[in-house]
């Protein structure tokens, strides 16, 4: 019970905190797949939103950290019954309750940010807007990666969390433009983030077909973006025109980002759902 003094929290505030994540989840749904539609939105409001719903983020990812500081998240003993001791029960079940709610808000980090990077005909973003968020979307990611990796390090495989969830596919968005972006500063590659993540999809899956699948999407979606980055190297003079909105000096192709937050649907609806992956059209 120690770990939760200094909080003011008790254990049970694992499930409360959850229940606040998921209804979040649902405001940031409404407000991706409406941010885009063919309406006129006043663009201010829309961002002061956005800002607001980044805070509240912000706000839930600070309480997990102050609960469970560092890899004390993941870092359980499992040589315990923790059914003979009642206090340990519900530390456990606080922190399964913060570890998913941690993944669910770093995969709503992504979510968000890739809004930003939709290209409307419209509305335009900010390049400056738009390179932070490519860097927070980024980052999000990598975060994600690494603390999946904690997950597998401290916890036997029967213990795995081995759903389907949102941050599974918002993350492999974010990794497959990375993987175009080769000189990006990171510990490990982007082409090496992309290819383990995708490997893991399947890896830590049950029996069933569906995570499968998804990485059959993921990697047609993969296909897309690499024929149209053979297509835009015919146009160099606006490739170079790229800069403002690049992160380095290899990321000079749009990136690959659904217009609205459900992007895993169906193949015959992906060419409506994409901002676009034309240089010439881009600029």
């Amino acid at each position: 019970m120690a770990e939760y003094m200094n909080t003011g929290s008790s254990p049970y505030d694992g499930a409360r905190y959850f229940v606040k994540g998921t209804i979040l989840l649902g405001r940031i749904a409404h407000f991706t797949n409406t941010r885009w539609q063919n309406k006129t939105y006043d663009q201010k409001t829309i961002s002061l939103k956005f800002i607001c719903l980044i805070k509240e983020i912000i706000s839930l990812s600070s309480i997990v950290d102050t609960m469970f500081p560092g890899d004390h998240l993941y870092n359980i003993d499992f040589s315990k019954n923790y059914l003979s001791d009642s206090v340990s029960v519900r530390r456990s079940e606080a922190r399964s309750y913060l570890f998913l709610l941690s993944h669910l808000l770093k995969g709503l980090t992504i979510q968000l940010y890739i809004s930003e990077l939709y290209r409307s005909k419209k509305h335009s973003i900010h390049p400056g807007r738009i390179r932070s968020a490519k860097r927070k979307a980024i980052a999000s990611a990598i975060s994600l990666v690494e603390a999946s990796k904690m997950e597998f390090k401290f916890k036997p495989k029967p213990f795995w969390n081995k759903a389907l969830s949102l941050w599974t596919i918002s993350c492999s968005l974010i990794l497959l433009n990375l993987r175009f972006v080769e000189d990006y500063d990171l510990v490990g590659s982007p082409k090496q983030y992309f290819e383990s993540y995708l490997n893991a999809i399947v890896e830590n899956s049950d029996s069933g077909i569906t995570n499968f699948l998804v990485r059959d999407h993921i990697m047609y979606l993969y296909s897309l973006k690499d024929k149209k980055s053979i297509d835009n190297n015919f146009s160099r003079f606006y490739v170079s025109k790229m800069g403002p909105y690049s992160i380095s000096s290899n990321d000079y192709l749009p990136w690959l980002v659904p217009r609205y937050s459900s992007f895993i649907r169906f193949r015959c609806c992906i060419s409506a759902n994409y901002s676009t992956l034309d240089v010439t059209e881009y600029l």
